[in-house]
């Protein structure tokens, strides 16, 4: 990843007369000095949460002590995986989705958007000493922490994130509205092993360096009441002035476990009870239920001719390109290495007769879509060169604009960061193992845990410029009369995300880097010269983040995408430069029913008891990728 140079803009908010003093090598960095306080006296500053959401002495864990081998990991900065922030009802993505804990401070390196205002290399610390309360769960979806800060903190935030609206500030404790009180840290969901070493040693490294900061853990359903009540307003449902959805009833008969079959009977699934309670509503849908119903619209929706230039994968395929095994090859480079997890799975299939590739992924416990577009159609080094022969006969603007499938969107500020990016250090598995913040003496090394692309600025540039483009059609995609008519097919990655959470910049680069290294693998041997090389590089094959219809909650993520999947067919797109999409694609009225379709759907293809009796069990329970 490449580590632009630009000097990051650093909110500091402190009572400690030493760290107020900044290296002069520092600029775009405002020490604030506030006058000490009575934390205990402070309105804030109340220990008690049994009246906030009713929290009882059962709702949270006594924390045991630290294991002995950790002891020495609480005198260094810790580290806490983190997806997004949200000050209130602004959210933020986390660089490197890492929000440190250090001496004095908690600090975050974001970016993100406020009233129109991109702010990019945004580095906040929160002192300590403007913390009143932390609360933090892992048994929530997501999974999160909860910090209370000092008015004071907040007002600073407003004073360089202007962010006020109609309804006050967009981030201020002293709010009614209980969404604009808090900073929320969307954690990222870890393993539960890390997880019994991580509750501990979050608490006892905040107490350390703050005695008098209430901490707590909260366990059970009590944590996901905190979250929604954080996120939505209202700790049951997504919106408090929406009426309460009325859940979907599963009969006891709907739940008996059950053998469906797809394709004329080619293709099997075994639903057991856990399977069919995910159409609960409030429940998150599994990947069987994902794949099933993804399986179904291949089958039977699409047309013959959308099936023949269709590929589907199944929902384990991205999860499986970029999770790290025992039996990688260290020897070979990052990209290889994920490549060869999949090859074998594509050895029957060529993915370059195919017009579109649907992906279905889940992240963090999250699902969205990917779809690669038209990536049979990238040019080759021919046709390039007979594009640049006819572009120097061109000699006016309006002709140049007339080229068809060669005008690709560089943003300028793309072409800057890059003009303006530093080398980057790769280790040798291709990863840029430390990334050191400008501000030297709070220099931190960060160890790359993940296995996808790590992106450069310029990717990340082009994503957020796609994304604002779609942003800015908000209006647009509300009259379906307004969508684009002109037909615009170009090669794109596109991203269909219910919740937009984190950027997807590494997960767009991850797939175009597949896609090269499949072409190299299959193709380049049969070709008869070099000049027919195609290349799937960020030039050739944009990603776009379509602004599509979101979810009201946070449990319908899958439902979205088997929407978004089935409506991509029904109601094509049409321009492909920003995916936009018509307003017909997730009626309110479809959703609200989408759970009962997807059991009506299981029902109809499920085997009746007599035909299950009689099944000879010879038939393979493996489902086609």
């Amino acid at each position: 990843m490449k580590v632009s140079t630009a000097v990051p803009e650093v909110i500091y908010l402190s009572d400690d007369d030493e760290t107020v003093i900044v290296s002069s090598n520092v600029k775009n960095c405002t020490a604030v000095k506030q006058s000490s306080f009575n934390q205990s006296s402070s309105s804030n500053g109340n220990d008690d949460l049994s009246d906030w959401l009713s929290i009882q002495s059962q709702d949270i864990l006594q924390i045991p002590e630290l294991l002995s081998n950790w002891t020495n990991v609480l005198q260094k900065p810790m580290v806490i995986q983190c997806i997004n922030v949200r000050f209130g009802i602004i959210e933020f993505q986390v660089e490197k989705q890492s929000v440190f804990l250090k001496e004095t401070e908690i600090e975050m390196k974001l970016k993100g958007q406020s009233k129109g205002r991109s702010l990019e290399n945004l580095n906040i610390k929160l002192a300590y000493s403007d913390v009143v309360r932390f609360v933090y769960f892992y048994e929530s979806r997501p999974p999160a922490a909860l910090i209370q800060v000092r008015k004071e903190f907040a007002d600073l935030f407003e004073q360089f994130i202007p962010s006020a609206d109609e309804e006050g500030l967009a981030f201020d404790p002293m709010s009614k509205d209980e969404r604009r009180r808090h900073v929320l840290l969307q954690l990222k969901p870890i393993s539960s092993d890390v997880e019994k070493n991580n509750i501990p040693a979050i608490y006892h490294y905040l107490k350390a360096r703050s005695p008098r900061m209430s901490i707590c853990y909260i366990v059970g359903l009590k944590s996901q009441e905190v979250y929604n009540l954080s996120r939505f307003g209202n700790p049951s449902s997504s919106s408090s002035s929406s009426p309460p959805t009325q859940l979907s009833t599963i009969s006891p008969a709907d739940l008996i476990p059950k053998t469906v079959f797809l394709n004329h009977n080619r293709i099997r699934f075994d639903l057991t009870r856990d399977d069919l309670m995910c159409l609960t509503e409030g429940e998150f849908l599994n990947d069987t239920i994902i794949d099933f119903y993804l399986q179904y619209i291949y089958y039977e929706i699409l047309t013959r001719e959308d099936r023949r230039r269709t590929y589907l994968f199944n929902s384990f395929f991205y999860t499986r390109l970029t999770r790290k095994s025992n039996g990688d090859d260290s020897s070979v480079p990052a990209s290889i290495r994920r490549y060869n997890r999949v090859k074998r799975w594509l050895r029957h299939v060529d993915i370059f007769k195919k017009t579109f590739l649907i992906i279905p992924i889940n992240q963090y416990t999250h699902w969205y879509l990917a779809i690669i577009c038209f990536h049979n159609s990238v040019e080759t080094d021919t046709d390039l060169l007979v594009v640049n022969d006819n572009s120097s006969m061109l000699s006016t603007p309006q002709a140049a604009m007339s080229k068809p499938n060669t005008s690709f969107f560089i943003p300028n500020n793309s072409i800057q960061s890059m003009q303006s990016a530093s080398t980057k250090t790769n280790g040798e598995d291709g990863h840029d193992h430390i990334t050191t913040l400008s501000n030297e003496r709070n220099r931190i090394d960060v160890i790359d845990d993940t296995d996808e692309v790590q992106t450069d600025t310029s990717l990340s540039e082009d994503e957020n410029s796609m994304t604002t483009i779609n942003n800015n059609n908000n209006n647009r995609t509300g009259d379906s009369n307004s969508i684009s008519t002109t037909s615009v097919k170009r090669p794109c990655i596109i991203i269909f995300d219910s919740l937009k959470v984190g950027s997807k910049a590494c997960v767009i680069a991850t797939l175009r880097e597949f896609l090269m290294l499949e072409y190299e693998h299959k193709k380049l041997r049969l070709l008869k010269s070099p000049s027919q090389k195609k290349h799937y590089n960020v030039e050739m094959i944009k990603g776009i983040i379509s602004h599509v219809p979101q979810q009201p909650n946070f449990y319908d993520c899958g439902l979205y995408v088997l929407q978004y999947a089935e409506c991509f067919f029904k109601y094509p797109l049409i321009n492909f430069t920003s995916a936009e999409v018509p307003t017909n694609w997730c009626d309110k009225e479809i959703m609200n029913s989408k759970r009962k379709q997807i059991l009506s759907v299981i029902n109809q293809h499920a085997l009746t008891i007599k035909e299950q009796t009689t099944l000879n069990g010879t038939l393979s329970a493996k489902v086609t990728n």
